[in-house]
């Protein structure tokens, strides 16, 4: 002890367990490919339990080179790490309602697709408040939920250009520099 403070461990040396902000809460995964896994992942690695719902077919991502040995695409790996996986169909109605039945049990629901796709699917904000009242039901979009552009599919390099940040690359007589990663869908992930 110096001047009277107890001495504290390390944070390294404290058990994950006593050092994880997000144990215990219950996370429920509708996204797919790169800003809602990444930002799922961040919540799995702070101690959520993150079940991902994916339909029987799979995720886009999971298929896209680079691959692991096993065939599954690295970045899905990467993105996914640390999450349970649950095949449902949701064009089906079994699927829908064991979708249901997980986000009674969630503490949080988070989305990804255009607006109003979870409503036709019978599990947006009104259809999954009357089963959990109190869950958190973050929706991601590209261009929010209502809006000139809101039905418009989003991709990276949409979002770098109507920002202005696409022509801040390259030379003022050629094209754009694209970038080697995604930006906009990282930053906002996180």
């Amino acid at each position: 002890m110096t001047n009277g403070q107890a001495r504290r461990p390390c944070y390294d040396r404290v058990p994950m367990s006593q050092r994880s902000p997000l144990t215990g809460l219950v996370v429920l995964d509708f996204t797919q490919l790169l800003p809602g896994p990444f930002c799922t992942r961040l919540l799995a690695d702070l101690g959520a339990r993150v079940i991902k719902v994916e339909p029987p077919w799979g995720e886009g991502l999971s298929r896209m080179p680079p691959s692991l040995p096993d065939g599954t695409g690295a970045a899905y790996a990467a993105l996914n790490h640390g999450k349970e996986v649950v095949t449902l169909d949701l064009r089906e109605q079994a699927g829908r309602d064991a979708a249901l039945e997980l986000a009674a049990t969630a503490d949080a629901l988070i989305e990804g697709f255009r607006p109003g796709v979870m409503d036709r699917l019978g599990l947006g904000f009104a259809a999954v408040t009357a089963v959990k009242p109190d869950i958190v039901y973050c929706s991601l979009t590209g261009y929010g939920q209502d809006g000139p552009y809101a039905q418009r599919a989003g991709h990276d390099i949409n979002y770098l250009s109507l920002a202005g940040l696409l022509g801040l690359g390259g030379t003022s007589d050629g094209p754009p520099l694209l970038p080697s990663m995604q930006v906009a869908a990282s930053v906002a992930a996180a």
